[in-house]
């Protein structure tokens, strides 16, 4: 298939026309508060902020250990690798190999139901991480936390897409994204100052509990999880799916639709593939290159870090998701990538963050950078929603997050500490990270700009 993708590639010619008419003009998407499916658009804002909050809390579950990792390690007696294997591949293995029937059941059952069960599966994994005894028993409570944190992922953003018309995404994936990285953030919060309470006031139930601080601690980190889940029993609703060219496809035929759709699907998947490998980069190696470029203490390094990553987890979507409404509004999702190939062009020089002078300069040019790339993968996600249709988005979600675990969590790390092996041992993890940063958004400015013709426009031939 030549030219822009045909927004509904199946036998029906018909059915082909309507959906591409329905991406470009929003039809049969609530296009504002007072429009759209009986019963969702007049609560869609509270909905989104749930979702919102949903997806907060998977990537919240993830990061749970981060705070207590050095008490867990010395109270269980683990060594580094094995809580690196809690803290990477026990979640990192699950996503990569559930993500995608994952997406395939939020194409096919209640989405509203599919949260509610996996976030019900976090707080399980809370009350499992507390509870394990040893090693081989705390590695499928983090398992479990990966799982569902993906799954809670996929029907969220899924949801969002028939909340909102295609206008509209770009704005309701920003909530959503918001949401996610701010999970981790609040998870090193919280639970660094409550494993500090707790060591004095549960000093009189340690006895009879045989619980250590940590575990106490991971429990009542488990606690606001429980409001949120009240909140998608009682306020998020399954919004009828709009958008779609067959209504519940068979699975080989689901398989054959999502191939004609490649161009569009490998485009995306590879540039932002791009970004993961530069985002996972930093959040592996930011840390040690502040502690070896300034010599500077923990404390100052996760000061330095956790506010360059907060910065750009704020502005990141909410620069990413207007932009990519407007161009959607205005030419459509082609004028999005380009957007995306612009900003992954100027994140080019923001790479070169390592060689700053001072701690301050290089934080300041590393939050541009990952807000740069942060805004990329908010666009990419509403661009996805919207010339992905709405019986695929699932799995395309699921292969998504599956592309996302393999680059983020295991490409990344190791592409940085194999060049810098190579240009000349630890001390040149900076011009390394400098070098594969550059280079994957150079790439992907390539891939996004050269994958635009693909894209539907303002107008699309039939």
């Amino acid at each position: 298939m030549s030219g822009p993708v045909r927004l509904a590639c199946n036998s029906s010619t018909t059915l082909q026309t309507n959906s591409l008419t329905a991406v470009q003009s929003g039809a049969g998407q609530p296009a504002s508060a007072g429009s759209g499916p009986a019963g969702v658009s007049s609560s869609r804002l509270v909905q989104s902020l749930v979702l919102a909050s949903a997806a907060w809390a998977g990537m919240y579950s993830r990061a749970v250990l981060g705070p207590l990792q050095e008490t867990v390690k010395s109270s269980l007696l683990l060594s580094d690798n094995q809580m690196a294997i809690l803290q990477g591949t026990a979640m990192a293995v699950p996503m990569v190999l559930g993500s995608i029937p994952l997406g395939i059941v939020a194409d096919r059952v209640s989405r509203a139901r599919m949260l509610i069960f996996f976030l019900a599966l976090a707080i399980a994994s809370f009350l499992l991480t507390a509870i394990a005894p040893r090693f081989s028993l705390l590695l499928p409570a983090r398992c479990l936390a990966g799982l569902a944190s993906v799954a809670l992922m996929i029907a969220a953003f899924s949801l969002v897409s028939d909340l909102y018309a295609p206008a509209e995404r770009g704005r309701a994936s920003m909530v959503l994204v918001t949401g996610e990285i701010l999970g981790s953030p609040a998870a090193f919060a919280f639970g660094g100052k409550v494993l500090v309470l707790v060591g004095s006031t549960v000093a009189l139930t340690t006895y009879h509990w045989n619980l250590a601080d940590w575990r106490w601690a991971v429990l009542w980190m488990g606690v606001p999880l429980i409001p949120i889940l009240c909140l998608l029993i009682l306020l998020v609703r399954e919004p009828a799916r709009h958008e779609m060219v067959q209504a519940r496809p068979r699975f080989l035929s689901m398989w054959s639709e999502l191939w004609q759709y490649r161009r569009v699907v490998t485009s995306l998947l590879f540039a932002r593939a791009m970004v993961w490998i530069a985002d996972g980069a930093i959040f592996v190696w930011g840390a040690p290159l502040f502690a070896r470029k300034f010599g500077l203490k923990p404390d100052r390094v996760g000061a330095l870090m956790g506010l360059a990553l907060l910065v750009s987890g704020v502005l990141g979507p909410a620069l990413g998701g207007p932009l990519a409404d407007f161009c959607q509004r205005r030419s459509g999702p082609r004028r999005a990538v380009k957007f995306m190939a612009a900003t992954a062009l100027i994140g080019v020089p923001a790479a070169l963050f390592p060689f700053m002078p001072t701690a301050i300069w290089m934080c300041v040019l590393l939050a541009v950078f990952v807000t740069l790339g942060i805004s990329i993968l908010t666009a990419g996600v509403a661009v996805s929603i919207v010339v992905i249709p709405g019986e695929l988005r699932g799995v395309y979600l699921g292969i998504t997050y599956t592309a996302g675990a393999l680059f983020f969590m295991g490409l990344a790390p190791l592409v940085v500490s194999e060049l810098s092996g190579i240009l000349g041992g630890e001390r040149m993890i900076g011009p390394a990270l400098a070098m594969v940063c550059a280079t994957a958004s150079l790439a992907g400015a390539a891939i996004f700009w050269s994958s635009a013709a693909y894209f539907p426009g303002a107008s699309t031939e039939t």
